[in-house]
């Protein structure tokens, strides 16, 4: 009985001195960037509550780490949301929250929440486009942070987050060149805008494909074809560059309405065009659903331009994208009497 008692003793005081010294710990000493490297998304199954766990893509830098779900295709191969814990247990930490989607998509947004311990209060709670960034700067309370990316339409996104320590360094650019990740983790140059706090990917110097063997004007393209405009194949990523197509060019679309649907409590009517791997959702004013249909083929004269210049670097657009997201501040959308053929 003796014997007994004293392992007992010795396994309860070396117990204690093993949680005295963990208490002890200084929280500086706790590599938060090393606990984000390792924890899984969570993604929510479709039509279901459940979640599953998927390996985050990561990216890691001397101050920072960058933790990815891939490319999703929401409320077609998984639910309706994603979600993955954050260790914000000290100050000087920073949560830099953005997602993208396919570069035409301009009315898709996502919501991102941020939420703290024990089903606090949201310290992020909004709505944002395609390579929009929200950030939080850690604060009492710390702990266990949940955030998470929402969208209930059907949409591709790939949602990331980037955690960074200060205490390792306190260098964050702003307004000027940053880093991001594409889909596989690679590092891409990019130019951050905080007046819209969206980054800008700085494409392949390079861009251009075989020259054109008709007349820009006068070739159509496709929601598909338009789409891949704006696709870095090197970078691996959607950018603010056409691969053929400079400002004030004009570009011919043409291609068949795989549906249309009128959005009677904001007035517009929603035409989708189908890719081969994804869907493209343009709305335009009012209801058309009396002059076009599903099987139609929408003809539209786009013209290229100027959405933000930083040194010498010219990031493009299309004027219906363009002109669409500002009117979408106002509650209005594009009339498409203005793009007509």
């Amino acid at each position: 009985m003796k014997k007994i008692k004293k392992g007992i003793l010795f396994i309860t005081l070396a117990s204690l001195v093993t949680t005295f010294s963990m208490s002890m710990r200084p929280v500086n000493a706790i590599d938060y960037l090393g606990i984000a490297q390792s924890v899984a998304w969570q993604i929510a199954k479709k039509a279901s509550s459940a979640f599953f766990n998927r390996k985050p893509t990561i990216k890691k830098g001397p101050n920072y780490i960058t933790s990815g779900t891939g490319s999703l295709k929401f409320n077609t191969d998984i639910g309706a949301s994603v979600k993955v814990n954050i260790n914000l247990g000290k100050s000087r930490l920073e949560v830099d929250a953005f997602a993208q989607t396919d570069f035409l998509n301009w009315l898709d947004k996502i919501a991102v929440t941020l939420t703290a311990p024990n089903n606090g209060k949201d310290v992020i709670n909004r709505s944002v486009t395609h390579n929009q960034h929200s950030y939080y700067k850690s604060a009492s309370p710390y702990g266990i942070y949940n955030l998470r990316f929402t969208d209930t339409d059907k949409c591709k996104w790939d949602c990331y987050y980037t955690l960074v320590d200060y205490a390792k360094s306190a260098s964050r650019s702003v307004d000027m060149y940053q880093n991001i990740y594409n889909t596989e983790g690679l590092e891409i140059n990019s130019v951050y805008n905080a007046s819209n706090q969206k980054s800008y990917i700085l494409p392949t110097k390079d861009l251009s494909s075989k020259p054109f063997s008709l007349s820009k004007e006068s070739i159509s393209l496709s929601a598909g074809e338009l789409n891949n405009q704006f696709y870095d194949e090197n970078r691996k990523v959607f950018v603010n560059a056409l691969r053929d197509y400079d400002v004030d060019d004009k570009i011919l679309f043409s291609d068949i309405i795989s549906d249309i649907q009128y959005n009677k409590e904001d007035n517009y009517t929603l035409f989708s065009f189908d890719t081969d791997d994804s869907t493209i959702h343009w709305p335009f004013a009012g209801n058309l659903t009396t002059q076009y249909k599903k099987g139609d083929t929408l003809k539209l004269k786009l013209k290229v331009v100027e959405e933000y210049r930083y040194d010498n670097n010219v990031f493009e657009n299309l004027d219906y994208c363009l002109n669409g997201m500002k009117l979408q501040e106002k509650n209005e959308y594009p009339n498409i009497n203005d793009y007509l053929k």
